[in-house]
C-alpha cells in the first residue's frame, strides 16, 4: 500500500510545474480583492477559498496538497478529467475532495434539473478519480477516501446516510459562505502571481512537460 502510493507521489513531483505553497497565497489574495458589496451571486471559486483556507477545520485528516485542479493522469488521456484537491492524509491515504457550489436561490423545474445534474456530476467525478487511483496506480481501494464538499448541505447528508456510495460529505451554509468573505480581509499577497496574472490563466500557465 505505501509503496503504491509512493509511486503516484513521485509521479506527480516530476510532473508538477508549480510550488503548492503558493496556493494559500492564491487563496487569500482572491478573498482579498473579492468586492464586498458584490456577494450575492457566489461561485465554485469562493466554496474552493473557504474550504482551503479553514481546511484544519473542515478536513483536519488532511496534511499535504498533492494535487490542485490538476488531472491523475496524463492529460492527454479522453477520461483525464481535473480534480479540485488532493490530499494525503495522517494515516498516509490519498483523498479525493471535489468541491460543487450549487445555486439553491434559484427556483423553477430548470434550476431544480441544473442541481441535480450538478449533483451526479460530482459524484461520478469523485468515483472516476477513485477508479483511476486503482487501475492506473494500483493503489487499493481502502487506501483512498472521497468527499464532497458543497454549500448544499441536504447533498451533503443524503451522502452521509448512503454509506455504499463511500462519499464523505461535508458542507457549509451559503449565508455563512457569503459572511466570511464578507469578514475576511486578507493581507494582499502576490507571490503567487509571479506564475500567474489572474485566476483564468493561473492553471494555464502551467502545462505539462
Amino acid at each position: 500500500m505505501v509503496k503504491k502510493i509512493t509511486i503516484f507521489l513521485e509521479y506527480w513531483r516530476g510532473l508538477q510545474t508549480f510550488p503548492l505553497t503558493i496556493v494559500s497565497s492564491f487563496f487569500k489574495d482572491y478573498v482579498h480583492s473579492r468586492k464586498r458589496d458584490n456577494l450575492r451571486y457566489l461561485s465554485e471559486m469562493d466554496l474552493q477559498a473557504y474550504l482551503y483556507l479553514n481546511l484544519k477545520k473542515i478536513f483536519p485528516e488532511c496534511v499535504k496538497l498533492i494535487l490542485f485542479e490538476r488531472p491523475l493522469i496524463d492529460k492527454t488521456s479522453s477520461d483525464a478529467g481535473c480534480y479540485d484537491f488532493v490530499f494525503l492524509t495522517d494515516k498516509g491515504k490519498i483523498k479525493l475532495i471535489e468541491t460543487k457550489y450549487l445555486d439553491l436561490e434559484s427556483s423553477g423545474s430548470t434550476a431544480s434539473s441544473r442541481r441535480s445534474n450538478h449533483r451526479k456530476k460530482a459524484i461520478q467525478q469523485v468515483l472516476r478519480g477513485k477508479d483511476q487511483l486503482i487501475s492506473v496506480f494500483g493503489i487499493p481501494e481502502k487506501s483512498i477516501d472521497c468527499a464532497i464538499f458543497t454549500n448544499d448541505y441536504q447533498f451533503s447528508l443524503r451522502l452521509s446516510k448512503t454509506p455504499e456510495s463511500a462519499i464523505e460529505g461535508k458542507f457549509v451554509f451559503t449565508d455563512d459562505l457569503r459572511e466570511w468573505l464578507k469578514k475576511n480581509r486578507f493581507s494582499k499577497n502576490n507571490k503567487w502571481r509571479k506564475y500567474a496574472v489572474g485566476y483564468k490563466s493561473f492553471y494555464s500557465k502551467f502545462p505539462y512537460p
